[in-house]
C-alpha cells in the first residue's frame, strides 16, 4: 500500500494503450530465481531472474516475444508470470481445470530472455494464474 503525501496527481503504474498490468511477483533472491512467463496462447518461458537487466526507472524489457501486431489486437499479451526458486513445481490454472508441472516438466521450458517459448497442451493455454508449491526445508 502506498500512502503519497498529496494524493492529487499520483500514478503508482502506467501502461501503454491497450496493455493490462498483471500482478506482481514477490522477489526473495535475485540470483537464484526464475521467472516463468505465460502467453494468453499458451506460451511458456522460464528465464533465470539474473539474466534480466534491471532498468531505469520507466522502463521495461520483453520476457516472452509477442508480435506487436498480434499485441496491439489484443490477439496475445502476457497473461500471467510469476517467481520461483530452482526445483519447485507449479500448477497452472485454466478455467476449471488446473495442471501440476514437476520440477522436471518446468526445465523443459527454461529459455533465453525475449524467445517465443514452447506451447502448453491443449486444454491449458489460457492461463489465469500460476500457484507455485515451494521446496519443503526437509528435503533439501
Amino acid at each position: 500500500t502506498l500512502f503519497p503525501y498529496t494524493t492529487l496527481f499520483r500514478s503508482v503504474l502506467s501502461v501503454s494503450k491497450g496493455a493490462m498490468a498483471i500482478q506482481p511477483a514477490k522477489i526473495d533472491n535475485y540470483d537464484e530465481q526464475w521467472v516463468m512467463a505465460v502467453s494468453s496462447t499458451g506460451h511458456v518461458v522460464v528465464v533465470a531472474l539474473k539474466d534480466l537487466p534491471i532498468m531505469p526507472k520507466g522502463k521495461g524489457i520483453k520476457i516472452i516475444n509477442i508480435s506487436s501486431k498480434k499485441f496491439k489486437t489484443r490477439e496475445e499479451y502476457m497473461s500471467t508470470a510469476s517467481c520461483l526458486f530452482d526445483g519447485e513445481s507449479v500448477t497452472l490454472y485454466s478455467g476449471k481445470r488446473k495442471k501440476t508441472l514437476s520440477p522436471d516438466k518446468v526445465d523443459e521450458y527454461v529459455s533465453e530472455r525475449g524467445l517465443r517459448g514452447r506451447k502448453l497442451p491443449k486444454g491449458y493455454r489460457s492461463v489465469e494464474f500460476i500457484e507455485v508449491h515451494p521446496l519443503d526445508e526437509e528435503d533439501e
